[in-house]
């Protein structure tokens, strides 16, 4: 959802100042839950509000603003006014709660053939099989890293997935950001919080980025008892950076030419690692990759999109357009 419909507001309190009007909304809906902080995949570009709109002037100034914003004369609309003033307040509590607690379990998760296609755009060497049909679709939407990173968090099923990513985190993760990570954390993706610490751990083991991992880290939590991470008899040689959260994993041996497809490929067929590495900022790297992908999209849709701030990216969209 994008925020002309702020711009939208703003532009309709200046308009009522003109002519000293003024209205009293409480919204509520979709557009509410995006001023919560959370995100979803679908768009609205509408504002409901339960309180009713009795002037006509002020629907006519409404209409005009809309339609300068080409957002149509109904962008601002009172029909959940009609919920029986009694019950209203209680009514639209309980779907906020409800539609809540939905996108927090719902904002990351994907299948395991989806994480597998995914993974195979970002250089794991899974079964071409499995990963064939959609990599030609997935080479032209934005895939996010960090939602990668948290998703991986959930996945490791299997010894070769797991070792696969811990050998994708010892190549690439000096190009994730920490900060978006906790953004997305805070916005309520999914992850496992004793999974995420152990490769907070990794990370910090080997070096990457030590210093910078310290604003995750309030996010990783220990297991509450010793638990294996795979099936079957239980390692003699242990991951360390697992242990430290009472995960039991096997000391992997993190083979990466065996678990990876070769780095060039990697940089060649997967856009938003390669703009990683040579823009430095995480911002102008994202920017730029969905520009590439997306190039009709506005600001508003990329900052939505790469979870990013706004000011920031619309910063970077405005040198992207001066640059022709």
């Amino acid at each position: 959802m994008d925020d002309i419909l702020s711009a939208a507001l703003a532009q309709l309190d200046q308009e009522l100042a003109k002519r000293k009007l003024t209205i009293h909304i409480v919204i509520c809906g979709a557009y509410a839950i995006h001023l919560l902080g959370y995100s979803r995949a679908e768009y609205t570009l509408d504002v409901d509000s339960i309180t009713e709109l009795n002037s006509n002037e002020v629907k006519q100034i409404i209409k005009e603003v809309g339609q300068k914003l080409g957002l149509g004369p109904h962008w601002l609309n009172e029909q959940a006014s009609n919920h029986p003033p009694a019950n209203a307040s209680k009514k639209i509590l309980s779907d906020f709660e409800e539609t809540l607690h939905d996108l927090k379990k719902s904002q990351n998760k994907m299948s395991d053939i989806e994480f597998k296609q995914m993974a195979y755009y970002f250089g794991i060497a899974i079964q071409a099989d499995l990963v064939n049909i959609a990599q030609k679709n997935l080479s032209l939407t934005f895939m996010d890293i960090e939602i990668f990173f948290l998703s991986g968090t959930l996945q490791l099923k299997s010894s070769r997935i797991a070792e696969s990513f811990l050998c994708w985190l010892l190549t690439f993760g000096h190009l994730l950001s920490p900060a978006k990570i906790r953004r997305l954390i805070l916005a309520g993706y999914n992850f496992d919080h004793a999974i995420l610490g152990g490769f907070i751990e990794f990370l910090t083991e080997n070096n990457i980025m030590s210093n910078q991992w310290k604003i995750v880290r309030p996010f990783c939590k220990k297991m509450s008892f010793s638990q294996q991470l795979l099936d079957g008899p239980t390692p003699r040689s242990q991951s360390s950076y697992f242990l430290k959260y009472r995960i039991i994993a096997p000391q992997f041996q993190l083979n990466t030419h065996k678990f990876l497809l070769p780095v060039t490929m990697i940089y060649k067929n997967c856009l938003e690692l390669r703009n990683r590495a040579l823009f430095g900022s995480v911002v102008n790297a994202d920017v730029a990759s969905y520009l590439q992908k997306n190039p009709d999209s506005t600001a508003y849709q990329i900052a939505k999109n790469t979870h990013h701030h706004k000011a920031r990216v619309f910063e970077v969209y405005e040198d992207v357009l001066a640059a022709g």
